[in-house]
Parts: C-alpha cells; sequence; structure tokens
C-alpha cells in the first residue's frame, strides 16, 4: 500500500521532490502559529509551506551595543596605499 505524505501545514500530498523533513526551526514555527498541531519527526512538509515559515520565522537579533563605546576596543590603524596604477607602454 502506498503512504500519503501529506504537508503538516496545507494538507497537500507532497511529491518525492517537493517533502522535506520538519527542523527544530519549522516546528517551532508551527507551534507558534498552529498551536492545535503538534509535529512529529515523522511529519513532513511541502517546499511552499516550508519557504513561507522561513521567511516568517523570527531573525536572530544583533547586538545593540555600540563598540565605540566599548572602552577595550581599539580600531585598527588605517593603512592607505597609493592606486595602482601600470607603467605607460610606448607604442613603435
Amino acid at each position: 500500500m502506498v503512504k500519503a505524505y501529506k504537508c503538516i501545514c496545507c494538507n497537500k500530498r507532497a511529491k518525492p521532490k517537493d517533502r522535506r523533513p520538519l527542523t527544530d526551526t519549522v516546528k517551532n514555527y508551527l507551534r507558534r502559529v498552529f498551536p492545535a498541531v503538534d509535529p512529529t519527526d515523522s511529519d513532513v512538509i511541502c517546499f511552499q509551506c516550508r519557504v513561507k515559515s522561513y521567511k516568517n520565522a523570527p531573525k536572530p537579533r544583533q547586538c545593540s551595543d555600540n563598540i565605540s563605546n566599548d572602552p577595550d576596543y581599539q580600531p585598527q590603524p588605517s593603512t592607505s596605499r597609493q592606486p595602482f596604477s601600470p607603467l605607460s607602454v610606448s607604442s613603435p
């Protein structure tokens, strides 16, 4: 008997090339968006829903500390060099 791999989000039958296992990021997103859904390791997600979950997932926050306020920070001295220009070649 053939097993029907249905997407956990949209219930669409996922073809083998569109079928992806659930990662931790996707599981956390699904728990937040669909509280009634309990994702397991055997569930699959289709490509379209996977892309949507990564686009809507929270991005890692960058540190808001300003480096210039750090007393231990010492910037690298800048080395200014003259731009390279090739030697002129005379035509015979």
